[in-house]
């Protein structure tokens, strides 16, 4: 089984040199207006976990945040690294506002540095009067390509699973039950799983190493996680192991492709975040919650796809059309022990199944970021600094 794996993912050669060789005169504008100047006497982001004020009903979560003497200008210039043409063009189509309107609205703000300081931390939502501009979907934009840039930087374009990562955001590595390793908790052992890890994150460190025992899950009725949903707005990875899983266990459910940020995921996002301009837009928002199954759109910053009925997966295929995403896909596992990785910034859901259906499943054991199961989750907006800092993503 090893060799199958081996041979399925394939190792590749990341140069130990080549973020030490990456050019900060390309990166990083060279001033005292420039993010990395600012992370030069302070290169950790600021880490907490607790209630967000900012956002009512919220779990608590561990929030990183950049130095608070980032300025409009390091923001702006960051952009202005990271986007692409296609990028400008695709936003305004999507929602009808350009980045550079959004922008100079942003600036023009009486307390813009706190704003700043918030955007550009890991915090999955901010209720503000500039969603109505499309500040949602700028953030989930940036962080997409911050991320992108990680993954070339550290050779992951070079993995023989990076394209059918990159359109998919799911991969499916099946039979690992002879890998001669004890199953799950030792499958980051088993030859090419770190290597995989690696690649979609484009992380040089994962802050993890080791999976769950298996867990029983036990289905009970009006289960949030049967709801169709983004975990957050920035790229994020989970793992999971299963054992056989047939669709009355209720397998992981996904839409293929739906964790890029194309002109109707952008679109999606602003229609879900538009009118949620402050925290009593959020509370208005709630009081909807009593009329369908699962009508709180944000669950603490993780938007729910509206009108999804888990017992019918097609319920919503027209409204996906309309936004061009792919349909739902059940995740149905064969014989023997699969293990999907797949970016959960992506829509998705537990499967629906009857009350006191029992469902089997591990997961990689990190929590790093808020985020259970997942390659911990960083800040990406500090890893676009972190290829000179001395805590590298």
């Amino acid at each position: 089984m090893n060799s199958q794996i081996w041979r399925a993912t394939g190792r590749y050669f990341l140069p130990a040199v080549a973020l030490l060789l990456f050019s900060s005169a390309t990166l990083f504008a060279p001033n005292k207006s420039s993010w990395r100047y600012s992370l030069k006497s302070s290169p950790h982001s600021k880490r907490e976990r607790k209630a967000d004020p900012d956002m009512p009903f919220q779990d608590e979560e561990i929030i990183y945040y950049p130095p608070k003497d980032i300025t409009y200008e390091g923001y702006a210039a960051t952009l202005k690294r990271v986007l692409n043409n296609d990028d400008y063009e695709n936003f305004e189509t999507a929602t009808g506002f350009s980045i550079s309107a959004l922008l100079s609205e942003l600036e023009k703000q009486s307390d813009v540095a706190k704003i700043i300081v918030k955007i550009s931390s890991n915090k999955k939502f901010i209720p503000h009067p500039l969603n109505a501009m499309g500040l949602h979907p700028l953030r989930s934009l940036v962080s997409e390509r911050i991320t992108d840039h990680l993954r070339s930087e550290n050779g992951s374009p070079q993995h023989p699973l990076f394209q059918r990562f990159m359109e998919d955001g799911i991969l499916v590595v099946p039979d690992l039950e002879n890998s001669g390793k004890n199953l799950p908790q030792e499958i980051y052992r088993i030859p090419g799983v770190k290597d995989m890890l690696h690649m979609v994150s484009g992380y040089k460190g994962l802050e993890g190493n080791s999976f769950s025992g298996w867990n029983n899950h036990t289905h009970f009725p009006n289960d949030v996680q049967f709801y169709l949903h983004v975990d957050t707005f920035q790229p994020t990875w989970k793992i999971f192991v299963f054992p056989e899983t047939t669709v009355d266990k209720g397998p992981f459910h996904y839409v293929k492709g739906s964790h890029r940020n194309t002109i109707g995921k952008m679109r999606w996002l602003f229609d879900m975040s538009k009118d949620l301009v402050s925290k009593e837009a959020l509370v208005e928002d709630k009081k909807g919650e009593h009329l369908t199954p699962y009508a709180f759109r944000t669950h603490g910053g993780s938007f729910r796809f509206l009108n999804y009925h888990p017992e019918n997966i097609q319920s919503i295929s027209e409204e996906l059309e309309s936004y061009g995403f792919n349909q739902v896909t059940p995740m149905v596992t064969k014989k023997g022990v699969t293990m999907i990785i797949t970016d959960t910034c992506g829509l998705h859901s537990r499967g629906y199944a009857k009350p006191g259906m029992v469902r089997t499943a591990a997961r990689f054991d990190g929590e790093g970021g808020g985020c259970g199961g997942c390659v911990p989750r960083k800040n990406v907006f500090h890893c676009e600094w972190a290829s000179s800092s001395k805590t590298p993503c």
